[in-house]
């Protein structure tokens, strides 16, 4: 997260097809994850998905977490990362709800790391 305060606050956005980012992501990963003897994998259950990011914002972040999972991960140990697509009507209740929860998430987060 605090990558995302140094570097520019710009956003470059592109679109991407997320699977292979994922993909991506996980492959840059695996060596740190052979040598903490962890099988690294990631299952989509979508054929396509069109996304639009910042790569530059979005990938320290995706990485960061995949590294925390394989560090705190005992030897000998399946990661697997799981992504499937929903598409939902936002609505303004529903956006007032996703916003409570993404606010406690985002508490607890802060709160284990502190």
């Amino acid at each position: 997260m605090k990558q995302l305060f140094i570097y520019s606050k710009r956003m470059n956005f592109a679109e991407y097809e997320l699977g292979n980012f994922l993909n991506s992501r996980i492959s840059s990963l695996q060596d740190h994850a052979t040598s903490k003897q962890v099988k690294l994998e990631i299952r989509t259950e979508f054929k396509y998905a069109s996304v639009w990011i910042d790569k530059s914002k979005i990938s320290p972040v995706i990485e960061k977490f995949i590294k925390n999972a394989i560090d705190h991960s005992e030897p000998s140990k399946n990661i697997t990362f799981k992504c499937i697509f929903m598409q939902q009507i936002l609505g303004n209740q529903h956006y007032s709800y996703r916003k409570q929860q993404s606010d406690e998430v985002l508490q607890m987060f802060y709160k284990a790391s502190s």
